[in-house]
């Protein structure tokens, strides 16, 4: 019963859950060009059984009425789509003119940056994870707003347009394995900064600087994206943590609400580390099997500070026998209850941990471990 408790619990925590440019219009509106207004950019993945990374370009993404086509991100945006798994991050952040937008072409990139597919190989001991480039069949796909349900624009107003990538039916397989042929099936849909698709609940990189006058700090996001980050009374924020403790370089993640000026208003925001080292990913081993483990191997889908030492998709074993059973934390999910469900003999293959520490010289010092959301695919089982 205590084993079911947990990850129904695991799985609520689910549940709960770059680039900026100037206007690019290529024509201008029938009405009014100089009526402008904000539009965000989100993406989130449909995840494909065993594949933990999808690295794609959007070399451009573009709104069209029908008469006109302007720019929702107006430079080249890198994205692996695969971390996205259930979760919302900010791919873009644009003005363009009002108008009501009927569909949404995204055109890829296939040869400079192709590409690149990571996969878990079972067959080996302990798991491995091997890569792939792709090649997109087409690399201009034009998708049209669901029948009655355009993006509407207007003056002074702010809208979202939310990207689903759905890895799952995009990758073409033979014989069961993939063949690195990928036909785009995207989603898409006009959304409202308040609506659960239009929020931003993966939002991770490093404090700039903070502002205690204007409650605000800056952060470097995800693909290299600066924003500011707005906190209020009702922010919440990790152990003792405030605006006040966060420091510059400090890794930080962020669960919000985009605003009409391009900033995130935070619900939530954590204070992964102030070590200024971490990497991401998921578990494909645990050593021991049960009990308090002493190392864990995993694919490394992210990191800050490590790439000297664990660079990004490659498969390493990090000693975890020495980090405080104290530090073990439950991402956005901060009480008595926390180190109940998460603890150092909690650890199983498939889920997504963050891993906080040091690096000097060639050696990472991990420090903390914290357990992150990720969306999952299946029947729940006893």
């Amino acid at each position: 019963m205590k084993k079911f408790f947990v990850i129904a619990l695991l799985l609520g925590l689910c549940r709960m859950g770059t680039s900026c440019g100037s206007s690019n219009s290529s024509s201008s509106q029938n009405s009014n060009s100089n009526s402008q207004a904000s539009v965000f950019v989100t993406g989130e993945d449909a995840p494909a059984s065993s594949v933990v990374g999808f690295n794609v370009t959007i070399d451009s993404l573009t709104l069209n009425s029908g008469t006109s086509t302007v720019s929702a991100i107006s430079s080249p945006e890198a994205v692996d789509f695969a971390r996205l798994m259930g979760l919302r991050t900010l791919l873009g952040f644009n003005t363009i003119p009002q108008g009501t937008y009927n569909s949404v072409t995204f055109t890829f990139e296939n040869s400079n940056s192709a590409p690149l597919i990571s996969y878990v190989d079972m067959t080996t001991t302990p798991p491995s994870v091997k890569t792939l480039t792709g090649s997109f069949s087409q690399t201009t796909v034009t998708i049209p707003f669901p029948s009655g349900k355009p993006l509407t624009v207007s003056s002074n107003g702010l809208v979202g347009l939310h990207v689903d990538f759905d890895v799952d039916d995009s990758l073409v397989t033979s014989g069961g394995q993939i063949t690195g042929t990928i036909n785009p099936v995207i989603s898409i849909a006009a959304v409202s900064a308040s609506q659960e698709l239009g929020k931003i609940t993966e939002f991770t990189g490093n404090v700039v600087s903070t502002t205690s006058a204007s409650n605000s700090f800056q952060m470097q996001g995800p693909y290299g994206m600066p924003r500011t980050i707005d906190v209020n009374s009702s922010t919440e924020y990790n152990g003792s943590n405030s605006l006040g403790t966060l420091t510059t370089d400090g890794i930080v993640s962020v669960i919000g609400t985009v605003q009409a000026d391009g900033s995130i208003l935070a619900k939530y925001v954590e204070l992964i580390t102030t070590d200024k080292a971490f990497v991401s990913g998921r578990i494909l081993a645990v050593n021991p099997t049960s009990g308090p483990l002493t190392s864990v191997t995993m694919w490394i889908g992210e990191e800050v500070g490590t790439s000297g030492v664990y660079p990004v998709d490659t498969v390493q074993t990090l000693d975890l026998s020495n980090v405080n059973p104290n530090n073990y934390e439950v991402c956005f999910f901060d009480n008595w209850l926390t180190q109940q469900v998460f603890n150092n003999t909690a650890l199983v293959v498939g889920q997504r941990i963050f891993i906080g520490g040091s690096v000097s010289g060639s050696t990472f010092t991990p420090d903390m471990v914290s357990l992150r959301r990720q969306g999952v695919v299946g029947a729940l089982v006893p």
